[in-house]
Formats: C-alpha cells, structure tokens, sequence
C-alpha cells in the first residue's frame, strides 16, 4: 500500500508584494483574482503541479471555474493574464494542460510522508513531557510572583484611599494617557488602494478628511460598501472609464450604483422589458 502524502503551499513573505500580484490586485476585482490564483496553485499539488482539462466544460476557464466555484469570466481574465505574464506554462497545443512556471512554484510547494508525521508528533509529545518538571517549578514561582502583586495592589489602594480622604485626585497621576487613535490618511489609504483610478489622491484625501468629520456615521465601513457597488457597476458597465479619484470621493460614492442582476441580457436590458405589450406602452 503506497504510504500518504500531505501537501502544502508555504507563503513567502513577499508573495503580495511581486509586481505580478501587486499589478492583479490593482485592478477592478483584484483581491478576487489573488485569491483565485491561491486556488489554482493549490489545485495543482494533487497532479504533481499540473492542472488538466478533462473535458467537463466548454474550456479550460468555464471546468476551473465550476472545480473552484468562481465566475467563469473571472477564471478566464486570470488565466489570459498569467499566460501573458508567463506565469504559467502550457504543456502542448491543444491547451490541455498548463503548469505554473518554476519561479511561482519555487519554495512554495512542500510535502510530508505519513510516517514523518507521525514521527513529528511523538518528538512534539516527548518533548512536552520533558518540559513538565520545569513547569511545575515555573507554576510554584507564578504563584509566589501572583501573591506578591496582591500585596502590593493592597498598598497601593490603601494609599490611593488616603489620597481621596486627603482631596487629592488619585486619577491623576495614575492614568494612562490616550492611545494614539489611528490617523484619517491612514483610513484613507485603505480604501485608495483599492480605487481602480488614482488621479486626484491629495483632493480626494481633503474631501474624504471634510466628509469624515462632518458626521459619526461617515465610517470607512460604509465607503468600502460604496466602492464594492461602484466596481461591480464598472464590471457590468464595461464601456463605463472610472472616475478621477479627487471626482468619486467629492460624494459622487453616494450615486445610484446597482448590482448587476442575473436576469440582465448582454446589451444591459432585462429580460422582462421585452415582454411589454404595444397596448401598454404610454405612447
């Protein structure tokens, strides 16, 4: 019986921050696109990193995107932008195969044998158990350390009721100053980064500063919907151009976004407005 292999992807540090990835998530669904990208890598573990079309779609981007669960449209962008980065590498012609090229894989890819595991876990446990004299002793030193912060939280209070039969204001000199909260820029770029346009950033970050103070209820939470509806407009809309960042933050993220709904032809009309009677038109 051939013994089990686990397989992995071990993350490098700078994965998010090579150009490839950097530039997919700088366009309009890029965090879908990166996340996707995962997918794919991992799906590859299972046929020694190469992933195979069998057939149960039309095309390579309509099986990956029924075997992943992702819009089809969406595998078949990233697949048309890995190839042209050459990030991945097609195995003949007919593109029935592709594996990802040898610098994405590198250092990702890692496997253990049954075996090794198990022999992991009983060093783990043998360990343990060698640590449980020096944690009793430990656990004897807490408990003496526990006893002596008690004593001295009674002085203190003690003296704190001093200070109050005295006048003095025992808050005074024992509170903590604020925390530094964290600055509006630094909200701001949260949301700029994910902007598909960044034209205007300092006259977008001066109406975003005017708008946040103008009310409680102007949170970054509610822009980041905003924005989500805005990009699916973009989507839907393709011949739509994003605004100029320093135009959408002037509270043009207030305008009537809609999702696109699934019943909605390719020309943009629903299905149900072609159904409409001449007797019900009001000309």
């Amino acid at each position: 019986m051939a013994e089990k292999t686990y397989y992995w992807i071990k993350l490098q540090m700078d994965f998010f921050k090579s150009p490839a990835v950097r530039l997919l998530r700088r366009m309009s669904g890029g965090d879908t696109y990166a996340v996707i990208y995962l997918e794919m890598i991992l799906l590859s573990l299972e046929n020694g990193g190469y992933i195979y079309f069998t057939g149960i779609g039309k095309d390579f981007s309509e099986e990956l995107g029924l075997i992943l669960e992702e819009q089809q449209v969406d595998v078949e962008f990233l697949l048309t932008f890995l190839n042209a980065k050459h990030l991945i590498e097609y195995s003949d012609e007919d593109a029935s195969a592709f594996r990802f090229a040898d610098d994405v894989t590198e250092g990702l890819v890692g496997k253990e044998s049954s075996s090794a595991k198990r022999v992991r876990a009983y060093r783990k446990r043998q360990k343990a158990l060698q640590s449980n004299s020096d944690v009793t002793g430990r656990n004897v030193e807490k408990e003496k350390e526990l006893e002596l912060d008690s004593e001295q939280e009674s002085e203190q209070e003690s003296e704190q009721e001093k200070e109050s039969e005295s006048g003095a204001d025992p808050t005074a000199q024992c509170a903590d100053p604020p925390a530094p909260s964290v600055s509006l820029e630094n909200e701001f770029d949260l949301i700029w980064n994910q902007y598909p346009n960044k034209k205007g950033r300092k006259q977008a970050l001066a109406h975003y500063k005017k708008w946040r103070k103008q009310s409680v209820k102007h949170t970054n939470d509610y822009l980041l919907e905003r924005l989500r509806l805005y990009q699916q407009d973009l989507a839907a809309n393709k011949w739509k151009q994003p605004m100029n960042g320093s135009t959408w933050f002037n509270g043009r993220f207030d305008d009537d976004y809609q999702a696109p709904s699934a019943n909605r032809h390719a020309n943009g009309f629903a299905l149900e407005d072609r159904d409409v009677a001449d007797d019900d038109l009001p000309w």
